[in-house]
């Protein structure tokens, strides 16, 4: 303990502490509990449908992680392809490609996906069932 030969400044000192303390005890007691406001966002529904480009970078990203290659077509080709199937299905586009690549782990009948899957004689065997399928589950 602090000993002050003067009582003013001794007084003081303990007024001093007393003030911090009671200004600590304020910090540091606890607020009372407020009302917790649960969201839950979808993030997926803010986004209603891919462009073909969007379809584009996806399968060529899914094509690569399953087979380990780039798809094996050129550009302007792949394009065609996106922008039909888009032109198609519409918003569904993305839904049966999101399915090809994710429930089908990117095979269908056996086969590993590949782009030409996404073209439109392949709609009645590939996308036409997919959707089905989706819809069934919804």
């Amino acid at each position: 303990m602090t000993t002050f030969a003067n009582p003013t400044i001794e007084a003081a000192f303990v007024q001093q502490q007393l003030a911090l303390t009671e200004v600590v005890t304020a910090v540091v007691a606890p607020a009372p509990p407020r009302p917790v406001e649960h969201v839950v966002r979808r993030t997926d529904l803010l986004v209603e449908a891919w462009g073909w480009e969007q379809l584009r970078d996806y399968l060529n990203e899914q094509i690569r992680r399953v087979t380990g290659t780039a798809p094996a077509v050129d550009a302007l080709k792949m394009s065609g392809i996106c922008k039909g199937f888009v032109r198609r299905w519409g918003a569904d586009a993305r839904l049966i490609a999101e399915a090809a690549f994710g429930p089908y782990h990117g095979y269908w009948r056996s086969s590993p996906i590949s782009i030409t899957r996404f073209t439109e004689g392949n709609d009645d065997y590939f996308a036409r069932p997919i959707l089905e399928q989706i819809r069934s589950l919804a």
